[in-house]
């Protein structure tokens, strides 16, 4: 699902604090956070500071995408709303890295990224996800063996709050209309992505809707992890 910032105040009831965290610091939808502490206490965990304290745990070492279990909670939490709420199926298509010029050097120096860049649709695989998921959340949390597939293509190193540009992708030209135009704080991210093209969008961004039904994307050769040199505190 798309990103959010939070809307809750921690002080107004004793879930709040493990819904702003989730919320607030990791980036879920509000949905998703509320339907992660139902699930927590619907197998025994009691409300409070017991609940936040279970949230950091399975979260385990977020700020380097060290995961304890949170992600497997969220990725059931996230098919099931889409299946409460009655999210349509949407299907799109992804070329490999193999199907396109996806390396650097595959590109000319004097190539400014407006000509089409020729694909080879014939390696192209199906993958499915729900209305309102992002391209990241169907690489993580999707069902079928297209998902599955495409979770080994693309990375997300910051959890999909748009902080860096692993999950890069390139829309195929005759799509970039419909899928739209990145923001500038999307742009400066795809700046630092690996063989960035003029339909360059971030996969956290990119939320499937009806009218991407058979969508194409194209995945880059390599990705550009500037999260691999964050330096982080030990505990």
């Amino acid at each position: 699902m798309a990103r959010s910032s939070s809307d809750v105040d921690p002080s107004t009831n004793p879930e709040a604090k493990a819904i702003s965290f989730l919320v607030g610091t990791l980036g879920y939808e509000q949905n998703i956070a509320q339907g992660v502490v139902d699930a927590l206490k619907q197998s025994g965990v009691s409300g409070g500071s017991a609940l936040l304290s279970m949230v950091r745990t399975l979260a385990g070492r977020w700020e380097v995408d060290e995961d304890a279990g949170l992600e497997a909670l969220v990725e059931s939490v996230t098919l099931e709303v889409a299946r409460t709420e009655n999210k349509k199926l949407i299907k799109i298509w992804i070329v490999p890295s193999s199907g396109w010029a996806s390396k650097e050097s595959d590109v000319d120096d004097d190539d400014d990224g407006s000509d089409d860049t020729p694909t080879d649709l014939k390696r192209a695989f199906q993958v499915e996800g729900y209305e309102d998921m992002s391209l990241t959340d169907v690489a993580k949390f999707g069902e079928g063996d297209g998902a599955q597939v495409l979770g080994e293509m693309i990375e997300c190193a910051c959890s999909g709050i748009m902080a860096c540009s692993t999950c890069h992708v390139v829309v195929a030209n005759e799509w970039f209309d419909r899928v739209g135009p990145p923001s500038e704080a999307e742009l400066d991210m795809i700046d630092l992505a690996y063989n960035a093209q003029r339909t360059s969008r971030l996969g956290c961004q990119v939320i499937l809707k009806p009218e991407l039904d058979n969508a194409i994307f194209l995945m880059p050769l390599g990705a550009n992890n500037m999260m691999d040199f964050i330096p982080f505190e030990d505990d």
